[in-house]
């Protein structure tokens, strides 16, 4: 039996544990430990971590917080991004990507863009959030749906992956459809992973994003300054 959730190796468990004379409490655990790192090796990691995300989940147990995004030549505030924090010292891209790992991930996405929309109401007119989507999450009619309920012109879709994408064709599909409703879209981390220029070309984004690689320190090194000029004339 393939081990895929808490309940799969419980069954596992019991029907061994049935073998057993005493029904020690102990050694059922120790039975339950055994199975799993003999036949799934990190299973038992898998399962909590799968169990932990979907008690995150069910609890809503983030917060958002919301930072502030300036338009340099007049240091006026032109919107937020929104950012989602966790309990524990694990950082949200921890987060996110043990939730992919887990079958996870959009549904964690979704809750996140759904805590932050809200935060449109208490911007100034015309100041706009921008919440992160993976491609699985894009693609979703759910995203689509939460974007009709609110002001979608002030909202930036920030397009997160550092993997390969093998079907641009459905995922700029995808894109227009959130485009067709008023959104922008944004490439997240360019000049790192897969977001290169390729891959700013085949998506069309209305907002390129500097991955912090091109940015840190850039007041002191020529390279980064000409390489961060080099994507804004690409952009422009």
């Amino acid at each position: 039996e393939t081990i895929a959730s808490a309940e799969s190796l419980a069954r596992l468990t019991a029907d061994l544990a049935d073998t057993s004379d005493d029904g020690c409490p102990v050694r059922e655990a120790g039975i339950s430990q055994f199975v799993a790192n003999v036949l799934e090796p990190g299973i038992l990691a898998t399962v909590e971590c799968r169990q932990r995300i979907e008690a995150t989940l069910a609890e809503r147990a983030f917060t958002t917080v919301y930072q502030p995004v300036v338009h340099l030549p007049s240091g006026e505030v032109a919107g937020c991004e929104a950012l989602t924090r966790f309990q524990g010292a694990a950082s949200p891209d921890v987060w996110f990507a043990e939730a992919h790992r887990v079958g996870l991930g959009v549904a964690l996405e979704l809750a996140a863009v759904e805590a932050a929309l809200p935060g449109i109401e208490h911007l100034p007119e015309g100041m706009y959030v921008a919440v992160n989507a993976g491609p699985g999450m894009v693609s979703s009619t759910a995203l689509r749906r939460l974007l009709e309920r609110v002001d979608a012109g002030r909202v930036v879709v920030e397009l997160t992956e550092h993997t390969h994408i093998d079907d641009y064709d459905d995922l700029r599909r995808s894109l227009g459809v959130l485009r067709s409703l008023g959104a922008r879209v944004a490439i997240d981390d360019s000049g790192a992973g897969f977001a290169s220029f390729a891959h700013i070309l085949k998506l069309a984004p209305d907002l390129i994003k500097l991955d912090r690689i091109l940015t840190t320190g850039i007041d002191l090194d020529p390279v980064r300054r000409a390489m961060a000029a080099a994507l804004v004339g690409f952009a422009t």
